[in-house]
């Protein structure tokens, strides 16, 4: 069996990893804190402290975490370096967020954000995209 390494203990049920541009990890937590964690280094850092639950993370070009927040149902951007997390998308005019669940980016800029639904019997999933100018929209319901 390969050896394991743990590089990060005392997570609050980290939800989601990504690397960014520094070539960090970042996670996010059940608390609601987003960190960096120096793999190098052995060190963690706070970017933000949210109001609910992280779920799925990305990480732009320049280094700003975006998340989805499962308390507030809406996508936040929080900059690179610490400071204030700003609301992103609660979701389309017409789709509010019921679960944003997980990001990816497209090369063209645009986030894509899978929404897991309001309940699994339910099965109301989408998928959301928002692009560069801050617009969201459907792109997938079931």
């Amino acid at each position: 069996m390969p050896e394991v390494d743990v590089l990060c203990a005392d997570v609050d049920h980290a939800e989601c990893v990504a690397w960014d541009p520094a070539g960090r990890l970042v996670f996010g937590t059940e608390s609601g804190e987003i960190h960096a964690f120096d793999v190098n280094r052995c060190t963690r850092s706070k970017i933000a402290a949210v109001d609910g639950f992280v779920l799925g993370i990305a990480v732009d070009g320049d280094g700003d975490v975006h998340a989805c927040i499962w308390d507030s149902r809406s996508v936040l951007r929080c900059p690179s370096e610490g400071g204030t997390a700003v609301i992103e998308s609660q979701g389309a005019e017409d789709f509010p967020f019921r679960t944003p669940n997980h990001l990816a980016f497209h090369p063209d800029g645009s986030l894509y954000v899978s929404d897991s639904g309001s309940s699994w019997e339910a099965q109301d999933g989408a998928i959301l995209r928002i692009a560069p100018t801050g617009e969201t929209t459907v792109v997938s319901l079931k």
